[in-house]
């Protein structure tokens, strides 16, 4: 996200941004899409993404019944799974269409849990 100049002051557009990184570190980190099933820091690259999210939901007030580690936890690991996906796939489009559509994925599942 520093390496592309993008910022997140608010609540608009953080999915995408995160997304992007967690597709522009899978690029970067791995020579071969194959190696991305084997790479040995995913649990610390889900755990980031775990507190980035919920650092967002403090913002926010969750409906009962809703955890925001759980929420959290959802969420990161849905971004990192697509885009691990994403990464594994031949021919695949560019990142910045893949954070639109991770984001487009995962924006449901973050408003089902808030107020």
């Amino acid at each position: 996200m520093e390496r592309r100049g993008i910022t997140v002051t608010d609540c608009e557009g953080a999915l995408r941004a995160i997304a992007l990184g967690v597709c522009d570190y899978l690029v970067e980190s791995t020579g071969c899409p194959g190696h991305a099933t084997h790479l040995p820091l995913e649990g610390s690259i889900v755990a980031v993404i775990e507190d980035m999210v919920k650092e967002g939901l403090s913002h926010h007030a969750l409906a009962p019944g809703f955890d925001a580690s759980f929420m959290a936890a959802t969420v990161a690991w849905a971004i990192y799974g697509a885009a691990r996906r994403w990464f594994q796939t031949s021919n695949r489009i560019p990142a910045e269409e893949m954070a639109s559509k991770i984001e487009a994925m995962v924006t449901p599942v973050l408003l089902s849990g808030q107020l």
